[in-house]
């Protein structure tokens, strides 16, 4: 056995410190930084059998060893690096792709250096690719904002006849989760005519499916819409149709009363015969006048579709809707005006349901339904002006020692009044353009003295 001197041995010594010091300052030090997880990338939802993809970009100062996604059924999912760059501090970015099966996860992602771990946690929803069997695809029903636990057969089908668009206008017909046989006659229909009306009338079919009448679809109702989707694609009847869908303010009111006209005389009358067209010399007072006169849905305003008030509100949705119906059935009740001239006391003012009960009304009764009948189609009470189209208030003219003398209804169009008037038969009817509201006194009460207009905002007397 060899000896070594005390020369070799301290010789050893220093060599084996100098290794340690070495080590030491090449980083073996206590690692005392946690990793830093800077961002991460899981989406909030996904759906079965499509991948999960997930990104991490985290930070550290010694390296991360590992990085994974620990699931709370105890699965975990280690990710891969795939880029780094090191300037004082290691940058790296990792992904991950995998699968999961329906159901709610909880998980944490998990960085790991040397001695330190980070944690992020979150949630994920697993949903079933097509949980009610109906042939969508779960981010097809949320994308057309289906329920995706209810069948949609009639989506299916205009999915399957690249008509997606129409998706949401016809959802309501899917209700029973069931498509019967008007239904796809309806939809066929839809399908057939498409190429044609999408290019000349845009929303056309949306404005078809808020019909009262289409809630349910039967035969009746298939026979009746191919005929008018007959004159629909005809170039020469364009601007009737551009004109009924703009009737009153389209934007707000409930449906189109003069395409619900049309639908009731379809229900009456085929087309073939261009005497039996009512779009023929276009108006909507000759559309309306047809069919609320003299079609079998409605029965000369006798029948069940004029029989209850916010029903008929709701179709009285435009200046000349509202003002033939006020002439067709409100005759003018002389009592209130005999009342006042023999008591010198003004009369209280009926409220829109009660002047609709009655089917009857002074000035003041009628001009307050037809006020209340646009406001619920949308015209604008609060800021009455000539600039601000679609406004609508109150008007009275009169003598200068009584303003408030005759009623009427005053409504801004194109930067011009309009007044209609449901007085006595001699003045009924909508007068107008007008550019001032003293001209909308002339028209009101000759020689008028004053006039006086009321709205939300404020009230206006002269």
């Amino acid at each position: 056995m060899r000896v070594m001197d005390k020369r070799t041995v301290l010789t050893c010594f220093g060599l084996a410190t100098a290794i340690v010091l070495a080590a030491l300052a090449s980083g073996c030090a206590t690692d005392v930084n946690p990793p830093v997880i800077k961002q991460y990338k899981m989406p909030e939802w996904a759906v079965e059998d499509e991948n999960i993809d997930l990104s991490v970009s985290t930070a550290d100062d010694r390296g991360i060893k590992e990085i994974y996604v620990q699931f709370d059924f105890g699965d975990k999912i280690s990710l891969t690096k795939v880029d780094s760059k090191k300037n004082g501090e290691e940058v790296a970015n990792w992904e991950a792709s995998f699968k999961l099966s329906p159901k709610d996860y909880s998980y944490s992602i998990v960085a790991k250096d040397t001695a330190n771990e980070s944690k992020k946690d979150g949630k994920i929803a697993v949903y079933p690719k097509d949980a009610d069997g109906d042939g969508i695809s779960y981010r097809y029903e949320i994308k057309y904002g289906l329920d995706p636990n209810k069948k949609n057969p009639i989506s299916m089908y205009l999915l399957d006849n690249n008509l997606g668009v129409y998706i949401p206008v016809f959802t309501y017909l899917e209700s029973d989760e069931a498509m019967d046989s008007n239904e796809k006659s309806f939809i066929d229909l839809v399908i057939e005519y498409h190429p044609e009306i999408s290019q000349s009338l845009l929303g056309f079919y949306g404005e078809i499916a808020k019909l009262p009448d289409l809630r349910t679809i039967e035969e009746k109702d298939v026979e009746a819409i191919e005929d008018i989707l007959v004159l629909a694609i005809k170039q020469e009847h364009k601007d009737a149709f551009e004109s009924m869908l703009n009737e009153g303010i389209p934007d707000k009111r409930k449906y189109c009363s003069p395409l619900e006209a049309l639908l009731w005389i379809a229900y009456d009358k085929e087309f073939d015969n261009p005497a039996d067209n009512p779009l023929s010399n276009y108006s909507v007072n000759k559309l309306i006048n047809d069919a609320w006169r003299n079609t079998t849905i409605s029965q000369k305003y006798s029948s069940e579709r004029w029989q209850y008030f916010e029903e008929v509100v709701d179709r009285l949705n435009s200046p000349q809707l509202v003002a033939a119906y006020c002439i067709d059935n409100f005759p003018y009740d002389f009592t209130k005006i005999n009342d006042f001239i023999a008591t010198g006391r003004p009369q209280p003012i009926w409220s829109p349901e009660e002047t609709f009960t009655k089917k009857k009304g002074a000035c003041m009764d009628q001009s307050t339904f037809v006020c209340y009948c646009l406001s619920e189609g949308g015209y604008n009470t609060d800021d009455f002006s000539i600039n601000k189209d679609d406004g609508v208030c109150i008007f009275t003219a009169g003598p200068r020692d009584n303003p408030l003398m005759h009623f009427t209804c005053l409504y801004t169009e194109g930067g011009n009044f309009y007044v209609i008037d449901v007085g006595t038969e001699l003045v009924r009817g909508i007068k107008g353009p007008l550019k001032t509201l003293e001209q909308a006194a002339d028209v009101t009460f000759p020689r008028w003295g004053g006039y006086a207009l009321f709205c939300t905002g404020e009230t206006v007397i002269k």
